[in-house]
């Protein structure tokens, strides 16, 4: 594993909610595994779509414009 660089976040009471229950259910064994299960699919996300912010303001233009 590479660098390790450490984090806080604040999440809603919602959220927060669902991520024990994630590690007291035995989904998942830590909050920090559930947190990087969510950003790895997220990254995967963003990656799979390849575009940019200014991908996507061109894009919104060109429909705005059409």
């Amino acid at each position: 594993m590479g660098h390790i660089a450490k984090h806080s976040v604040t999440l809603s009471a919602e959220l927060s909610t669902a991520v024990e229950e994630a590690v007291a259910s035995g989904e998942y064994p830590s909050v920090d595994a559930v947190v990087g299960a969510a950003l790895g699919r997220w990254k995967e996300e963003r990656e799979l779509f390849g575009y940019t912010i200014e991908d996507l303001r061109a894009l919104a233009q060109e429909g705005i414009d059409s």
